[in-house]
């Protein structure tokens, strides 16, 4: 484990060390700035605090995660596994990792992993943005006292003790809300470990880091097809599931569907990540 650790850790840093994956972490960022500024909801009033609440509502952290899940995320995965497999199998610079005493299994390990944990930090920019904007704009305009746009009758309160108990009551109904919103990006990364080893697999598989690029939006919108309008064909499908945090949050359902969708993710997962090492074990470096 110590020598995934350590190619973990380099790989990692080469990630970073292209400036395309700095400019992609920004993007998200701006990304969850921008949907919290124009992200409305239902409850607001029309009134001052209800739009300070409509630009600071839980709406907006979950507009943001589905562009993320649905577009950016994808988009990123592909990127990374052109350049970190394909452009490195092609170009040989693999060499410099496979002549450090790392297994070749250690080595694609560590590369997965680094593209989970690139992604992982990817969706904690565009969260942290996102939370801090909505809790200064809830503090701007008041609305930690009315973080729902509720009329002033219906938020009297007889006495100061009552309004402390409102006020509490008020924070820890924002802290609930941004605590169940973390647990939907945390969720998301399980169907992005499939992303990310269906892309191994076919950097891996084709020499052309565009060739990649290019089959693999090809598959995934062909997916999207079938799973929108082929509900058998989609149940098997491991990029239906982006959303299963909804599964988990919203409306429960029961385990037997819960465990089913997370041992399909983990199936589909653990499959191509076989193939896909399979294919970088036989590779003549």
């Amino acid at each position: 484990m110590n020598t995934v650790a350590v190619a973990f850790q380099c790989e990692l840093k080469k990630i970073f060390w292209r400036p395309k994956y700095i400019v992609i972490l920004i993007i998200y960022a701006l990304i969850g700035l921008g949907t919290g500024m124009f992200a409305t909801t239902g409850d607001s009033l029309g009134t001052a605090s209800g739009i300070f609440f409509s630009l600071s509502g839980p709406n907006a952290l979950y507009s943001a995660l589905s562009t993320y899940r649905m577009f950016l995320i994808p988009l990123a995965v592909f990127m990374l596994a052109a350049d970190i497999f394909t452009h490195e199998l092609e170009s040989k610079s693999v060499k410099c990792v496979l002549l450090r005493p790392v297994s070749r299994f250690d080595a694609y390990l560590a590369k997965c992993l680094a593209m989970l944990c690139y992604i992982a930090i990817a969706l904690g920019a565009g969260f942290v943005v996102l939370a801090a904007r909505q809790v200064i704009s809830a503090a701007i305009a008041g609305t930690t006292a009315n973080p729902y746009g509720l009329p002033a009758a219906l938020r009297a309160a007889p006495g100061a003790a009552a309004g402390a108990a409102s006020q509490g009551l008020t924070a820890l109904s924002v802290l609930s809300m941004l605590g169940e919103a973390l647990a939907s990006y945390l969720l998301t990364l399980a169907p992005m470990a499939a992303y990310i080893a269906f892309a191994s697999f076919v950097a891996v598989l084709i020499r052309s880091p565009a060739l990649v690029m290019f089959l693999c939006i090809v598959s995934y919108l062909v997916f999207a097809f079938f799973g929108t309008f082929n509900s058998s064909v989609g149940a098997a499908l491991f990029t239906t599931y982006t959303g299963w945090y909804r599964m988990w949050l919203g409306h429960r359902l029961p385990w037997q569907s819960l465990l089913t969708t997370a041992g399909l993710l983990l199936s589909t997962s653990v499959v191509f990540f076989g193939f896909g090492y399979f294919l970088f074990d036989k590779k003549d470096i």
